[in-house]
């Protein structure tokens, strides 16, 4: 079990990476939705789309920054991810790949409870207590060796 837990925090990485194809950027919607139209007509198209049974990934537009892009994302398989960008350059010669690797959760620090605080307050009352009763202690013995030699 704990050779399992510890084989997935290593490659937890590659688990969690995702891959999209940049396949074309127009500048507005009604032009990435026609470049999309168009490109459904391809062969390249038809290849890429017999691969969507291997890794269900989608092809669509959507809009990024001040363009609309055409994209294929959610590869889970880089192979599939790279048959499918070099189907795209056949038509998009600037069609390129990016890997995306999602952030795994970190575990959030437990929380303290009641009982927890009150130990801590304790303990830091106690430390307090004991450095005072210390302090007169030694202050008490002073004072008694002064006091003795008169």
């Amino acid at each position: 079990m704990k050779l399992f837990f510890l084989t997935f925090l290593l490659f937890s990485s590659t688990l969690f990476a995702q891959s999209k194809v940049i396949i074309a950027a127009f500048k507005t919607k009604e032009s990435a939705q026609k470049g999309l139209e168009l490109y459904k007509q391809t062969n390249s198209y038809k290849k890429m789309f017999l691969l969507r049974s291997e890794d269900n990934f989608k092809i669509y537009t959507r809009p990024s920054g001040k363009y609309f892009v055409l994209v294929a994302e959610k590869f889970h398989k880089k192979e599939v991810a790279q048959k499918v960008l070099h189907y795209a350059q056949e038509i998009f010669k600037k069609a390129y790949l990016r890997e995306i690797i999602t952030k795994t959760k970190k575990p959030q620090p437990k929380h303290t409870t009641k009982i927890d605080d009150m130990m801590i307050k304790n303990g830091i009352a106690i430390f307090f207590t004991l450095v005072i009763f210390f302090t007169i202690l030694y202050y008490a013995r002073k004072f008694k060796r002064i006091y003795d030699q008169y």
